[in-house]
């Protein structure tokens, strides 16, 4: 869990103080600004003194931005580190009323999520550079007091298909006084007809 409190390295009246709410970034470990170029920390919070490992810390900075300037012309926007353990994120302050500086976060690995802990830090310092005011979270939407009008049913069902019926029958029987029988359509009888052609043909 992040650290409860500043240490002795944590001088709350210094502008550099809002950088203490990035140990409210889940996996916060530590957090420290450090000047480049006298290499020594100028504030601290959390587990960690920096004193030893400033040195360091500010050399890497300052060779990532010499080497982003030779190859790209860019400036650094935050360096990454990563060991076993921890997450460093480090990013390099400059600006109107600052010398260059490096702000250093560390993260524990297994409690950080790399992407919000850069997000939040990157606010932080930027807060940081232009004169210490925390960042201002976006207000919550306001909620509409009134009830909410339950949603209309939904509409039943239907068949998708439905066969259709039988077609009638020519072939059904008469029914009772000649009426067509149970298949649609009445049944003729062709007798007559049948001997007329039988007389026509012994005639030939």
């Amino acid at each position: 869990m992040p650290a409860s409190a500043p240490d002795a390295g944590a001088d709350e009246s210094s502008p550099a103080a809002v950088l203490a709410l990035a140990l409210r970034i889940p996996g916060a470990h530590s957090v420290a600004l450090i000047s480049v170029g006298a290499r020594t920390p100028i504030w601290w919070a959390g587990a960690d003194d920096p004193r030893a490992s400033a040195p360091e810390v500010a050399a890497l900075a300052e060779a990532a931005s010499d080497l982003l300037r030779t190859t790209s012309g860019s400036a650094v926007d935050d360096l990454l580190l990563t060991s076993a353990d921890h997450f460093h994120v480090l990013r390099l302050i400059a600006g109107p009323g600052h010398d260059s500086e490096v702000a250093h976060l560390t993260l524990r690995r297994t409690a950080a999520n790399l992407g919000l802990a850069r997000r939040e830090f990157g606010a932080l310092v930027s807060s940081y550079r232009s004169g210490g005011q925390p960042p201002v979270p976006d207000p919550a939407p306001a909620r509409d007091p009134r009830p909410t009008a339950a949603p209309p049913p939904l509409p039943r069902r239907q068949a998708a298909w439905v066969p259709p019926a039988a077609p009638p029958s020519w072939f059904g029987p008469l029914g009772p006084g000649g009426a067509p029988g149970p298949l649609g359509h009445p049944y003729t009888d062709d007798t007559p007809t049948l001997d007329r052609i039988i007389d026509a043909l012994n005639q030939i």
